[in-house]
């Protein structure tokens, strides 16, 4: 493909994605691919480092496209972009040449955007910083000063961290066998079954490695399952499984030893962590299916893996911050106590329940924290004990943890722990 054309494509991968907001962006981009096989390697990596690129700044290029009076689709956003990379002017005519499979030339509008609009002092700090508008008092709030560190952290691509399944095999051995590979990868920071890759890697050179013997799992979503501190033996109820990486991670905590019941409403995901448990040697995972009603007999610990605004991801998904919004984050935060009250009958006395959210918000992570305290008293913090090197500052006094991609540099993950009184 022509420089050009990857231009083009970018643009239309763009409308495709705004057209379609039902599905998550990276399906759309890898179907998108699949129906274009004449697209090469390189060619797939320029489009979507464009693509991505418009994404993680959506907002904020929308904002500049306004105050220029030019069209909000994909070719504006493709333009906008590369005006904001400092690519020279007379570059992006030549990219806009209308030859072959190129873009039509630019207007005359879209020539003067290029020739005069610049940022001045006048730009809304929410637009700098590429976030929407709604959530920059959430992250003002929580952080402070180090919110712009945390919103910048949000513009950087995320690694690839994969979960070493400890019932099959040991982590030397996954790096031994990644080199034989020629991928790079090292140790993860903190989790001690986490391996992080360098760059990106082909999912063709992983697929014998993820028949069980390892997760793509995010170093910080290892971080929170540890910190539920799954003993073995213990009857665990996942109550929120979802996927189920959290489900494996602590099957492979408690030594395949005990029970887990993994909870979900979704059959489709029951039946798809089925056989993930069955290649990971994780026979001791249970299903249960929610809309049968609550499981049945308590739990030594059941843990809530809540749904959340997902901020914490967005470096990860970065077209899912432009797809939140106040409304949706207040729905999410009631049902999120409701859950919580719910779980509240799985537990006997002496019980554990840890919450778990990927979300940098306090109002879904502390505030929801405080909040079922106060609605039950019988409960009460239960210290993080992780027996391993943690980020610095993430464990708080109160039994909590809150991970963050500029302070631990994993995805965002809030952990609270409590016990309840009696056992």
């Amino acid at each position: 493909m022509t420089p050009g054309a990857r231009i083009q494509a970018a643009a239309e991968l763009l409308d495709a994605i705004a057209a379609d907001c039902a599905r998550p962006a990276d399906l759309l981009v890898r179907r998108w691919f699949r129906r274009r096989r004449y697209a090469g390697s390189s060619d797939r990596a320029a489009i979507n480092d464009l693509v991505y690129g418009v994404l993680r700044r959506l907002g904020a290029l929308q904002w500049r496209l306004r105050q220029a009076g030019l069209p909000e689709n994909g070719r504006g956003l493709v333009l906008a972009e590369l005006h904001r990379r400092a690519l020279p002017p007379d570059e992006i005519n030549a990219l806009f040449s209308g030859q072959g499979h190129a873009p039509a030339p630019l207007n005359a509008a879209e020539a003067a955007y290029l020739g005069g609009m610049r940022d001045s002092g006048d730009v809304p700090p929410w637009v700098d910083a590429a976030l929407p508008e709604w959530c920059l008092p959430l992250l003002q709030g929580r952080y402070g000063a180090a919110w712009r560190d945390e919103a910048a952290a949000m513009l950087t691509g995320a690694p690839t961290d994969l979960r070493v399944n400890t019932l099959k095999r040991t982590r030397d051995s996954v790096l031994a066998w990644l080199a034989a590979q020629g991928v790079e990868a090292a140790p993860c920071r903190y989790a001690p079954a986490g391996i992080r890759l360098s760059g990106r890697v082909a999912a063709g050179r992983l697929a014998p490695l993820l028949k069980g013997d390892a997760e793509i799992q995010d170093e910080g979503s290892q971080l929170a399952a540890i910190a539920c501190a799954a003993r073995p033996g213990e009857r665990v109820l996942d109550y929120c499984a979802g996927g189920g990486g959290k489900t494996l991670a602590l099957a492979a905590a408690m030594k395949g030893e005990g029970e887990i019941l993994a909870c979900d409403i979704a059959p489709q995901r029951l039946a798809a962590l089925r056989r993930r448990a069955e290649k990971a040697c994780a026979d001791m995972v249970r299903m249960h299916d929610l809309r049968q009603g609550p499981p049945r007999g308590d739990g030594d610990l059941v843990v809530v893996d809540a749904p959340c605004s997902g901020s914490g991801t967005w470096r990860r998904s970065p077209w899912a911050k432009w797809r939140m919004d106040a409304a949706e984050l207040d729905r999410l935060c009631r049902l999120q106590a409701e859950i919580l009250d719910a779980a509240v009958a799985l537990l006997p006395a002496g019980g554990r329940l840890a919450y778990i959210t990927c979300s940098l918000f306090a109002c879904e992570n502390d505030e929801q924290a405080d909040a079922f305290l106060a609605r039950h008293p019988g409960f009460r913090p239960l210290d993080i004990s992780m027996g391993i090197a943690v980020p610095q500052a993430s464990v708080a006094e109160r039994g909590r943890m809150q991970l963050t991609p500029a302070c631990s540099g994993t995805d965002g993950f809030f952990v609270a722990l409590f016990k309840r009184e009696g056992g």
